[in-house]
């Protein structure tokens, strides 16, 4: 069986928009996890006024983190088709292959990807001297296009179809 790999024609993907709105994500999953860690223990709350930072639970932070991270990322996006971020920005994601709405499962492998390279990068760097990333690192990322652009596409298919048809 020979597989058909389609090129997808799409409005082109949103950079500016995209670069803003990461930053703004990111801030959000930190500021729930410091304030949840912060207002459930109180030995947490003393560290903070006396900087003791070594005193911190920095395990819970980093969990809770990863959790609204995850939560944000894979669960919101898998519903919404965006975060709140990118929704501020009018921005949703698609499949870069198909052209449709990611399955939840291209999500988390995009999710979990995205976690290992934030650590991989920098480590690799300090350790090698350059960085070891991979050969096509767009390929692994789902590109943000403006909300507006699909709207008119989406009108033309039949009701349900939560699937986005390439123009071409």
């Amino acid at each position: 069986m020979v597989e058909v790999v389609r090129v997808v024609s799409f409005p082109s993907p949103r950079t500016l928009r995209r670069i803003l709105a990461y930053p703004l994500d990111v801030l959000a999953h930190l500021a729930v996890a410091v304030t949840i860690t912060l207002g459930t223990d109180p030995s947490n709350r003393h560290a903070i006024t006396h900087q003791l930072w070594l005193d911190l639970d920095w395990a819970s932070m980093i969990g809770l983190f990863l959790l609204v991270s995850f939560t944000d990322r894979v669960l919101l996006q898998a519903l919404t088709h965006t975060t709140p971020a990118k929704a501020i920005f009018g921005l949703v994601i698609i499949d870069r292959d198909t052209g449709h709405y990611p399955r939840p499962r291209r999500l988390l492998t995009t999710w979990l990807l995205s976690n290992v390279l934030a650590i991989q990068i920098p480590l690799s760097t300090l350790i090698f001297g350059n960085r070891i990333d991979p050969d096509r690192i767009e390929r692994h990322l789902l590109p943000a296009v403006r909300r507006r652009d699909i709207e008119p596409i989406r009108a033309r298919q039949p009701c349900g179809d939560n699937t986005i048809p390439s123009e071409g």
